[in-house]
């Protein structure tokens, strides 16, 4: 079972004993400053927890299955967030 963001927000509050408003500010805020520092190419690393890093995926070639002819990618590079 996933946990959203909302349930995520409630069990920060509880278990630090901030206002619901707090923690969603504070989860904002990590995602937020996470997102700058992976957009400058830095790699972000949490020990016993992971790393956060940009990945470029290179375009590819792409196929009709009912022709089944080769053709270019409609996207080209794409920079995604990894965990």
């Amino acid at each position: 079972m996933s946990v959203l963001k909302k349930e995520f927000i409630d069990r920060m509050a509880e278990t630090g004993g901030i206002t619901k408003k707090a923690a969603r500010e504070g989860l904002e805020l990590f995602i937020e400053t996470l997102m700058d520092c992976m957009c400058e190419n830095e790699k972000v690393m949490f020990n016993n927890f992971g790393r956060f890093e940009m990945k470029t995926l290179e375009s590819r070639k792409g196929r009709l299955p009912l022709d089944n002819m080769k053709r270019p990618h409609i996207c080209s590079n794409v920079d995604l967030p990894v965990y």
